[in-house]
């Protein structure tokens, strides 16, 4: 909402008409905006793993459905409260507990420091087992968006595992056990639960071929490239 439009005579008495509360910041400062930037981001990561497991840019008859998710999701700035819970009885203990109870300095420091004490006892732990799939996180570039896929569609396999001064480190491989040059730590790193008779994407069928009386078709899987290409009988080629 621009500023002069923000102050203008009628949309004021509307606010007063519904007790709402509205403050216009003077300056012209980014961050006035930040908690609607904030929300606008959650909401458009929702969308966008909507988008992908669908395999669709149509949300339209979704979106109330999205909200309500929205809504009944427990928020960290909210205390862990979901935005359908505030009320009347709680919305001022919750505005302050988001602009105004921060925990002082030195009670953070002491929460810091007893976290890693927990963490030295229990020792290295392996996020991951050899084998596990994963997908591998996309390197950033400049102005992506941060609810675009942050996640390779190609899935790999954790094939060793290891410690290098005191840090833990992956090495991947393909599906064909090529290895992947580079060492993972685990926050590079996403687990995938696969079947072994789940479903692939195919995004082309490249050519046909009759083999012992059976019709058999070449595809080459969404996201995958041409190594992974393969002959499927035409039964196991289905549509959604």
């Amino acid at each position: 909402m621009r500023e002069l439009n923000s102050k203008n005579k009628d949309l004021k008495r509307v606010f007063k008409k519904y007790d709402i509360y509205h403050h216009v910041y003077l300056n012209s400062d980014s961050s006035k905006a930040s908690i609607a930037e904030r929300v606008n981001l959650t909401f458009r990561r929702m969308m966008f793993r909507y988008f992908t497991k669908h395999r669709t840019y149509s949300y339209l008859n979704v979106l109330q459905n999205l909200v309500a998710s929205y809504n009944a999701t427990p928020h960290r700035s909210l205390n862990n409260t979901a935005p359908k819970d505030v009320n009347e009885k709680n919305k001022y203990d919750l505005w302050a507990y988001m602009y105004i109870k921060t925990p002082p300095k030195e009670k953070r420091i002491r929460e810091k420091k007893e976290t890693l004490k927990v963490q030295r006892k229990r020792g290295k732990q392996f996020h991951f087992k050899i084998n596990d799939m994963v997908r591998l996180s996309h390197l950033k570039k400049p102005f992506q968006r941060a609810y675009q896929q942050q996640w390779t569609s190609e899935i790999f396999k954790i094939y060793r595992r290891f410690l290098i001064h005191g840090k833990i480190f992956y090495k991947v491989q393909d599906f064909l056990d090529k290895e992947v040059v580079g060492n993972f730590n685990y926050t590079e790193l996403q687990r995938v639960k696969k079947e072994a008779d789940a479903l692939w994407f195919v995004e082309k069928v490249l050519k046909w071929r009759r083999r012992n009386g059976q019709r058999e078709g070449y595809v080459k899987f969404q996201d995958w490239d041409k190594r992974f290409c393969q002959w499927i009988p035409e039964r196991d080629i289905v549509d959604f």
